[in-house]
């Protein structure tokens, strides 16, 4: 008898849905010959052809639809500042990342809907193609891979290595990213996030990479506090610590984590700010917000440079980026399970927003999207347990 294998059979609609998630999760790859950008458009435009056909998705709970109202409203008030204050390549490549800001999350909710579960294989499958990259790149050649990458910045040494990012500080903060997803994830969480935190901290050696890492783990141990496995989390915490510590004192000087341990424990925050990158970052978030607010949050267009995310949409669109701004931090939120945590979180994302991050990154919005598609889940399940009730008493009260 021979060996029969099957092999599963993909849609043409389910073929795209996962084309849209690769290509959501290597924004940088494949540089576009047209213009010269980080974050590349092709999640978007495939993105965009399922919205087309499956629009109506979105408008079958309130939830949903919100979504898809804020974000749609901004990106119409992008496209008339556009044109509004003269069009430009600069004007529509800042006008591109809030067309992303809406087609991504509401693309993502689709997808998730199409396929009626979390692809888990698929996102273990691109986290551990970013780890293997980032690792030869790490311990064999720093370039591996980089001609693929679009307007990339690496060096043969002290800076991290960019795994399939532009700059370490990019893969950092995906890998800050990729622990939203690993949340999901229904086995092999605590392997995962071993892998994401080694590329964030150890192979990125970035100083913005490391304090959105913090954020996130500093809410996920109040979220885990008094729960069965709190204990465990909590002394892995304190083992990945020291381990930490151990590491960039057994570097030599010129390994960056070391530096910037070393700045922390000597001089403080001020010291850490003080160092180049990291002083440049934030010297950029004061500018953006105190040039929204000497405009008064009137829309300022287009064109210039901001290294900040929430700061450079104040600036942008003025007070009409303020709801997507709410509405990404309470996205982000939704990553927890408890109330508390979940407040603390919106604050905390709020803040980390504010340093340089693209805001259209596919990875930030499908964090977003897989987020606002749980909360679906969540209000429906709860939707039909009332349904449930309802008619189990509508047959007693009959019965009697």
């Amino acid at each position: 008898m021979g060996l029969k294998i099957k092999v599963r059979k993909y849609s043409a609609k389910e073929i795209l849905c996962y084309l849209f998630l690769i290509f959501s999760f290597i924004p940088f790859l494949f540089p576009n010959p047209i213009v010269k950008t980080n974050i590349q458009p092709y999640a978007a435009l495939i993105g965009t052809v399922i919205l087309l056909f499956h629009f109506g998705t979105l408008f079958k709970t309130v939830q949903s639809r919100n979504l898809a109202l804020i974000l749609g409203s901004t990106f119409a008030v992008a496209l008339v500042v556009t044109f509004a204050l003269g069009a430009s390549i600069e004007a529509l490549r800042g006008a591109y990342n809030y067309y992303a800001l809406f087609i991504i999350p509401c693309a993502t909710v689709i997808v998730m809907d199409i396929l009626d579960d979390f692809p888990e294989v698929l996102f273990k499958t691109m986290i551990i193609l970013w780890f293997a990259v980032a690792t030869i790149q790490f311990f064999v050649f720093r370039g591996f891979a980089t001609e693929l990458i679009s307007s990339v910045r690496w060096s043969y040494r002290y800076r991290g290595v960019v795994g399939l990012a532009s700059e370490p500080s990019f893969l950092g903060i995906t890998c800050f990213y990729f622990l939203h997803f690993i949340r999901r994830f229904k086995t092999g969480k605590f392997l995962f996030s071993v892998l994401t935190l080694a590329m964030g901290v150890l192979y990125a050696q970035s100083t913005t990479g490391i304090l959105f890492i913090v954020g996130f783990f500093a809410v996920f141990l109040l979220d885990e506090i008094n729960t069965r496995r709190g204990l465990v989390v909590w002394i892995a915490a304190v083992a990945a610590v020291a381990l930490f510590i151990y590491y960039v004192n057994t570097r030599p000087e010129t390994n960056r984590l070391y530096q910037l341990y070393n700045a922390f424990f000597n001089g403080g925050v001020d010291s850490v700010l003080s160092d180049g990158s990291a002083s440049i970052r934030y010297n950029a978030i004061g500018r953006a917000l105190g040039n929204a607010a000497r405009n008064w949050f009137i829309p300022s267009g287009f064109g210039a440079r901001i290294g900040s995310a929430y700061g450079g949409m104040l600036v942008e669109l003025g007070i009409f980026a303020l709801p997507a701004i709410l509405l990404i931090s309470y996205g982000f939120s939704l990553t927890f399970n408890k109330m508390r945590s979940r407040v603390v979180y919106y604050i905390v994302i709020t803040i980390l927003l504010l340093n340089n991050t693209q805001i259209g990154n596919p990875l930030l919005l499908m964090v977003i999207g897989i987020n606002f598609y749980y909360r679906l889940k969540a209000v429906k399940a709860k939707q039909y347990q009332a349904q449930e009730v309802a008619a189990e008493s509508a047959e007693i009260y009959q019965s009697a």
